[in-house]
């Protein structure tokens, strides 16, 4: 009715300002980062850089993420090279060559002997890193690549090609050794 007062417009919800104004530092930071464009910015390396707990600039190059997206789930093959399955050691096969421009031989031995052992405190994106985890034949019996923040990709055979963390106490157990090879 005219002439009667109004109720009190409802207030605004409350935003989170500190959940903005960090993510406009954020946002700025990516931006000074990338001389204030973020056209660089690729969807494949966000989305790996979640998965791998990893700052994006960390990736690298195109070619990893590429190969991430390609290889990534491709079920597990015992002596497969192809994405009707893979293994473990013809995945890390190539994966060196597809990303980095490196050979090493088709086989577990081969890799091992292919460069010098690191540390595991010196692991290093690109490391081949090994594991003992059948005793039927000396040496390593399985390997992956090194990513960075404790995270690997591999060829598992409950998994296929995934990434995993190299602090899960079944890897844990069965890590042996890595070997960085010459760039």
């Amino acid at each position: 009715m005219p002439g009667q007062a109004q109720p009190p417009a409802k207030p605004a919800p409350a935003r989170d300002s500190s959940l903005l104004s960090g993510l406009g530092r954020t946002l700025d930071a990516v931006a000074e980062s990338a001389g204030n464009t973020i056209e660089w910015l690729n969807p494949l390396a966000f989305k790996y850089a979640l998965k791998l707990d990893l700052p994006v600039e960390d990736l690298g190059d195109d070619r990893l993420l590429r190969f991430f997206e390609e290889w990534i789930g491709v079920k597990y093959r015992l002596g497969g090279d192809s994405k009707a399955g893979i293994d473990c050691s013809a995945l890390t096969r190539r994966l060196l060559k597809d990303v980095y421009s490196l050979t090493v031989g088709r086989v577990i031995p081969d890799q091992f002997q292919a460069g010098i052992q690191v540390p595991k405190s010196d692991l290093a994106m690109g490391d081949l890193i090994f594991f003992k985890i059948s005793n039927r034949r000396p040496g390593p019996t399985h390997v992956g690549i090194y990513l960075g923040n404790n995270r690997f990709i591999h060829a598992s055979i409950k998994k296929g090609v995934t990434i995993e963390n190299l602090e899960k106490p079944y890897y844990q157990a069965y890590y042996r050794s890595a070997v960085r090879l010459p760039k």
